[in-house]
């Protein structure tokens, strides 16, 4: 999901992805390629979606987050979100890499 133009009265997000079923027992990695034509997504190695616009110009942050209290003002979680509090989110390692022109 990309999120853009803040979190304000102007917020919008658009989504991709093929929602792949995903075993809670084994460790998955995410990866975003980040390029002109857009954000490529890949869950364990493969592609699972492609979101060609708006494509960020300017540096950014990575926020690894499951949001269940809602950081944003007027978000709430949801009842799964709220019913899974107390689960473990492990992160093993996050990576980023500039691209490197060939």
């Amino acid at each position: 999901m990309n999120h853009f133009n803040g979190y304000g009265e102007n917020y919008k997000n658009s989504s991709s992805g093929q929602g792949m079923e995903l075993s809670p027992d084994e460790y998955h990695t995410f990866a975003v390629y980040w390029d002109e034509n857009g954000y490529t997504y890949y869950v364990d190695g493969k592609e699972d979606g492609h979101n060609p616009s708006p494509v960020s110009k300017v540096p950014q942050f990575i926020l690894l987050s499951t949001e269940v209290n809602g950081y944003r003002v007027g978000a709430t979680a949801s009842d799964e979100a709220r019913l899974a509090v107390g689960d473990t989110f492990v992160v093993d390692y996050v990576r980023v890499f500039d691209a490197t022109e060939e």
